[in-house]
Formats: C-alpha cells, structure tokens, sequence
C-alpha cells in the first residue's frame, strides 16, 4: 500500500504526500480553575476515618471522639459537617462532665463555674437538663449549709474547753450535745455518759468536732436520727443554753439548722421562741 502508513500519534492513515502535523494537546477548559484537593476523592482509608468518626459520636465517649477528630485532621478530610458536629458533640460532652465533677466533689465554687459554662454556652437548650438542675440543687443546699455552718466559726478551743470542764452538766447543755452528737453519727447510748461526750469534744486531726460539723452532709443522715436529735431540743430553748453556756449555744444553733436540713424544715433562725419551748430537758 504505497503512499500510506500508520500514525501512531493520531492512531489513523494519513498521506505521506502531505506534511504530518505535530500532535498538539488538548487544552482543559477547567485548567484555569483551583485544582481538586487531593483528598476530595476519599479512598476506603479516609472513608474510614470518617466513619469511626460517626460512630465515635454515637457512643458519647469524649477521648474516641478526640482521637477521631486528630485522625480526621491529620489526614485533612474535607468537613462535610460531620467534623464540626463531632467538635460540638465533644464540647457538649465536656460541659455534662464538669456538672458531673462538681457535684461529685461538693464545692460551691467548682458548681458555680460548671452552671455558669453551661448557661453561657451555646448548648444550653441541647444539653440532658438533669445534669444542670442537680448541680443547681446541690449548690442551694451547700450555700444552706455554709450559712449554718457559720455557727462553727464560733467554736475555737476555748469554747470546747470550756464544756470540758463541767463536772455537773445543765440538763440543757447535755440534751444540746447529745443531739448535735447524734447529728454527726454518735452512737446515742454512749452519749448519755457525759465522759464519753467530753471525750468527743477532745478528739483532735480529722476526727474533731469541728472539722465533721464543717462537712456534715444532710443526705447521709437518716430521718430517724433527725427525729431523735429533734426530741433532745423540743423542750429546750437557746436564751437558757446560752446562759448555761456560750459555746454549746453555738452547737444549738448548728444542731437545729442540721436538723432543719435533714427535715426539709424551714431552716432554724435563733429568734425567740415561744414560752411553751422553755424548759429544762428533764424529761429525757
């Protein structure tokens, strides 16, 4: 076949009698746009990642979520919302955990902090509400308790010396003691032997008076035990303790918010009381 050959660059005959051209490229109308990022085009590894991603969010578990959300990064994945809805699942999830901490560790100051990031965050109406409410209840009834405990801030060594040294104890000092011992988990036949009670009030370190008055927790005291303690106080009114003495008037005055507290009572202000409550105690 004269005249004609194969060219490989157009893949067709073409006539030797005329000049072959030179094979140009063809110009990409797109080459002028950005280019596409590696990543867009996910291969099964990157659609992986993505996926433990998803699935870490379902679980709720902060540190998987971390972890994926490093992978995803690392590996420059393009968000397709499911990254920023895993930075916000973690966000929600840290807030729920400081709520939690706070209440665990019982501090006024730590609950404040955890309501407050909680109200300010954007999250506020996503977020399980029992979380908040617990830590809001919780630190009402601690703020309670640091107001009667400034009934403690009274006793010093002094004071407790003092009640030390009554050989014969006023009927209305004891009754006081014996229900603010009650209060803090004493056993109540002991209590009746006035030297077991003094020896209480000579306990020092972190078995002292003092210190279990300023971590009483209401929730651990029993009702009946609120009860009994009540019954010591019925008939003894503070104007009579604090003439008998000045430091178990402090213990009065714990001793009834105490109560108070574990009753669910309107808590206990030293106002007068009515002339019916003034008596001795001797009935007990």
């Amino acid at each position: 076949m004269t005249g004609v050959y194969l060219c490989p660059e157009k893949s067709a005959f073409a006539n030797t009698t005329k000049k072959a051209k030179a094979w140009k490229p063809i110009k990409d109308p797109l080459a002028k746009r950005s280019p596409i990022p590696p990543n867009s085009l996910e291969n099964g590894f990157r659609r992986g990642i993505r996926q433990q991603l998803v699935e870490a969010c379902e679980k709720d578990d902060p540190k998987s979520i971390d972890d994926c959300i490093r992978a995803f990064e690392k590996n420059r994945l393009e968000d397709k919302g499911d990254l920023t809805r895993a930075r916000e699942k973690i966000e929600m999830l840290n807030l729920k955990k400081g709520l939690f901490d706070a209440i665990h560790r019982r501090r006024v100051d730590l609950l404040d902090k955890a309501i407050a990031e909680v109200i300010e965050s954007k999250f506020v109406y996503d977020l399980d509400p029992f979380p908040l409410r617990k830590a809001k209840k919780l630190r009402e009834e601690l703020s309670s308790l640091n107001s009667f405990n400034q009934a403690v801030s009274l006793l010093n060594q002094r004071t407790i010396s003092e009640l030390r040294t009554y050989a014969k104890i006023p009927d209305v000092v004891k009754n006081t003691m014996i229900a603010a011992f009650l209060m803090l988990g004493e056993n109540l036949e002991d209590l009746k032997d006035w030297d077991f009670i003094r020896s209480v009030l000579g306990r020092t370190g972190t078995a002292s008076v003092r210190l279990k008055m300023e971590n009483f927790n209401p929730t651990k005291v029993p009702m009946e035990i609120a009860q009994k303690a009540d019954s010591y106080l019925k008939f003894v009114h503070i104007d009579s303790v604090r003439q008998a003495s000045i430091g178990c008037a402090a213990f009065y005055i714990w001793t009834k918010k105490a109560i108070a507290k574990v009753k669910g009572d309107v808590v206990y202000t030293s106002r007068p009381e009515s002339d019916s409550n003034q008596a001795d105690g001797s009935h007990l």
